[in-house]
């Protein structure tokens, strides 16, 4: 697998920050963390939140489209990634199938909100991951975890 001498973190929707805020107080000093958010205003409370976090970690929140991010982003540079925002299964399959050659080898997907309402575990099982049907806290809930190989990568 490729490794290199610190963590990447990936948010797809940021929302308001909140589960940036964790992945910063949690994660390594030497990893860096990126967050997309399409939403203005939603990007600039990712940023007032984050800001909050005084541990000198590097960070960066990129209002915009994560499609459209994902294309530029180089090849093998995501260790872990979080998706977390259009909840659409089609949005979501294309988010994946553009993240996939982002990912290191052993790389973690994670998915939020893939039981209820957005009924999203035939997308991760697609790519080889599983679902964890999690106590919801509202209309969706649970978790979905892809571990990334190379055979999952040309899926």
């Amino acid at each position: 697998s490729l490794r290199r001498d610190h963590l990447h973190i990936l948010e797809t929707g940021g929302w308001m920050g909140r589960t940036g805020e964790r992945f910063l107080r949690e994660m390594p000093q030497d990893a860096e963390l990126l967050v997309c958010e399409l939403e203005p205003e939603r990007a600039q409370e990712c940023i007032t939140r984050l800001n909050k976090v005084v541990n000198y970690k590097r960070w960066v929140v990129v209002q915009g489209d994560i499609l459209e991010l994902l294309i530029r982003l180089p090849d093998h540079s995501v260790d872990f990634a979080f998706v977390d925002d259009n909840h659409n299964a089609e949005h979501v399959d294309h988010e994946v199938t553009l993240l996939m050659p982002k990912m290191t080898v052993g790389g973690i997907i994670c998915f939020h909100d893939v039981f209820g309402a957005y009924n999203l575990q035939r997308v991760v099982e697609k790519y080889g991951g599983y679902c964890l049907d999690l106590p919801a806290l509202g209309s969706s809930g649970g978790l979905g975890i892809i571990q990334v190989r190379e055979s999952t990568r040309d899926v």
